[in-house]
């Protein structure tokens, strides 16, 4: 079952009010970064539990930190870390520690959550017809691969198109999260677009961030 579950309007609040404090002692650790806080601090995580919920057993020890986990997966993937990388820079740096929701998920925790969202165990319900081959080949020979490498190119295209060549997935069940997890960044950065050309978001502001020389 699903554990605490922060609202996101409780979690925008306690990062608004760390932030603040930081901000008036030390504003150069928030402006770093600047263009990857607000993608975070958007993230309206509320619409998930429902989503994911029916992942997760009824019974038995709640699963904690999975908000947490999922912005985790969002910055490590903006950032640019793999994720036993990631998890050390997490331990080191307070903004991103706060960003997440204040806590480090474990290695473990992280993979558990991948594992539940993406069961790719279940089996088609039919099976497809197989192709009778155009031509006779020799006794224990294999046909001929007439598109030779295009699974490769394939996953080549999206991860580089994402951005996530460097993520080190392994694995349909991994490209297929962390290609998501790309994706939802990009989601992000347009919605953020869309509130900054409305003025209904400003960095400084909503950290009470003052001029900086």
């Amino acid at each position: 079952m699903l554990g605490k579950w922060l609202s996101h309007k409780e979690y925008q609040k306690n990062v608004v009010s760390e932030f603040s404090d930081l901000a008036r002692l030390n504003p150069h650790a928030l402006l770093e970064y600047q263009n990857d806080i607000p993608r975070v601090f958007i993230l309206n995580l509320d619409l998930l539990k429902p989503i994911i919920e029916p992942f997760y057993s009824t019974t038995g020890r709640p699963s904690n930190l999975q908000p947490e986990i999922f912005r985790s997966f969002i910055l490590m993937n903006s950032l640019g870390y793999t994720l036993d990388k990631w998890l050390v820079k997490l331990k080191n740096n307070y903004v991103l520690r706060v960003l997440i929701g204040g806590v480090v998920p474990s290695l473990g925790s992280h993979y558990d959550f991948i594992n539940r969202i993406y069961t790719l165990d279940e089996k088609p319900l039919h099976k497809p017809k197989k192709r009778k081959p155009l031509k006779k080949i020799g006794k224990n020979k294999k046909l001929p691969n007439r598109r030779s490498g295009i699974v490769g190119r394939l996953v080549a295209g999206i991860l580089n198109d994402y951005g996530i060549e460097n993520s080190k997935a392994r694995g349909k069940k991994r490209i297929s999260f962390f290609t998501t997890i790309a994706g939802f960044n990009v989601h992000l950065d347009a919605q953020l677009k869309f509130l900054k050309s409305k003025n209904l978001f400003d960095f400084n502001s909503t950290f009470n961030i003052q001029a900086v020389a």
